[in-house]
Formats: structure tokens, sequence, C-alpha cells
């Protein structure tokens, strides 16, 4: 208890003096909280022209797509606010070096790398989720329960657990490959068939949003069970086991990684 209270201790104050830094900056936070904004409107709209087109994709209503997709921008904006760090893994702390400076400290570099940084203009990503989430839910008709509530927090906390724990592995990967771009950006085009029924996709794609990179129990998967679609109640119930799954293996390959890590020099 100790262990986990000193480093919420040591978070705020990383949060206090980069929030000193980032207001030096105030165009920057504002140019970076218009491009979220614009970001999750961009795509709203889009998804709104495609069902202008088309009542329905693959028997999906557009409010169910609505609640799908936020239920996924929500984790992953508090991921990319509280985690984008972890994009720098590879080119920074490995091939520059930094990570040696984190190894000086007696604090876990992997928690350190990820309060070093901290993306403000996430917030307001979060915020635009849940209108999109309530706005969705009211034109579906669902019931926020007792039951409902407790279940969209649990899924809330999986689908931020599963995004660390997938980009912790494969940042991790630059151990060995060690390059200044890697396999992020593969992964990270992969988030956005997460926001989508899966059932919409063929077999090999459904298979690795499902399995390989579980992005699909983000969203999809919590979100059928809240809506009501009980045919994917049996995946739904193993959000939380996929959640903790990839939390370990996250940490079991960065563990691996840093065992391997022989500094930047030569």
């Amino acid at each position: 208890m100790k262990y986990f209270i000193r480093h919420i201790e040591l978070f705020i104050l990383y949060l206090v003096q980069f929030l000193k830094v980032r207001m030096s900056f105030k165009g920057d936070f504002l140019v970076g909280t218009f491009v979220s904004i614009c970001y999750h409107s961009i795509t709203i709209y889009t998804i709104s022209v495609m069902f202008s087109k088309t009542p329905t994709l693959n028997e999906w209503k557009k409010e169910e797509i609505f609640f799908i997709y936020a239920l996924c921008a929500i984790p992953f904006d508090i991921f990319g606010m509280l985690f984008t760090n972890l994009f720098r893994l590879g080119s920074t702390y490995i091939i520059e070096g930094e990570l040696d400076r984190l190894l000086l400290r007696p604090i876990n570099p992997l928690l350190q790398i990820f309060m070093e940084r901290i993306n403000l203009e996430k917030f307001f990503g979060v915020i635009i989720g849940f209108i999109i989430l309530f706005y969705a839910s009211g034109k579906l008709g669902i019931s926020w329960t007792f039951i409902n509530i407790i279940y969209l927090i649990i899924s809330l906390l999986c689908g931020i657990t599963i995004y660390t724990g997938v980009f912790t592995s494969i940042g991790s990967l630059s151990f060995w490959m060690p390059d200044r771009t890697g396999i992020v950006p593969t992964a990270w085009n992969l988030v956005a068939f997460g926001r989508y029924p899966v059932d919409i996709y063929n077999g090999f794609l459904r298979f690795i949003i499902s399995f390989v990179i579980p992005f699909a129990f983000v969203g999809f998967f919590p979100g059928s069970q809240i809506m009501g679609h009980y045919e994917f109640r049996n995946f739904a119930l193993l959000t939380p086991l996929v959640a903790c799954i990839s939390a370990v293996i996250g940490y079991t390959v960065w563990s691996m990684g840093l065992k391997k890590y022989e500094s930047a020099g030569n």
C-alpha cells in the first residue's frame, strides 16, 4: 500500500510540474485541444454520412455504432492523456539512451515513462466521448441501472488497461528491434477497427482484433452487452480477463526487454 501511495504522490508532483511547463505554451495547448475536438467531430460526421446512404451496417444502427465508438474513444483518450509517452519508448528512451537516466532513479522506470508526459488535450476528447455515449444511449433507450453503470465503469477501466498493455508490449519490442518508428503505427491503425462491430469484418481480421490485438474487447463486446446483443455475452464477460492478460503480457515483455537493454553507448 505504501508503494502505491508513494507513486500516486509522485504522479501528482509530476503532473503539477508538467502543467507549469505546458501552460507556458498556451498556443500549443489550444491547438492540440482543437485537433482533438475536430478528430472526434469529423469521425462522427463521417459515420453519419455513411448511414445517410444506408439505414444499417450489417443490421447495426447508427446510434449503436456511435455507442461502440464512444466506448472506445473514452478509454483511448484517457490512455492517450496518461500513457501516450509509450510511443516514444523506442525512438527516445531506447535509441537515444534516455532510459539510462530513468534507471539511475529508485523508481520503476516504466512508471517514470508514464509520468514524464501527460497529454492534457485528450481530456476534452474524453468529455466528447461521454457526450456521444449518453446521446447514443438516449436514442437507443438504454436504461442506466446500477448494474449497467458498474459494468460501464469496469469496461472503461478494462479498455484503458487493454490499450496500455498492448502498446507496452509493442513499444517494448524496440529493445529487440531498435527503430524510431517500429510497429506502433500499425497497432495504432488497428484501433480504428475496434470501433465497429466485429461481425462486419472477414474472419481473419475478426480474429486479429479479438484475440491477437484485442481491441474488440474495449468497445464492441462490452457495448453489445449493454445494448442487449446477448449473442456476444460470453465474449463480453471475458473482458476483465482479457484486460488482465494484456497487462501481464505488456509488463512481461517490458521486463524481458529491460534485462536485454545495454544502453545507447558503444
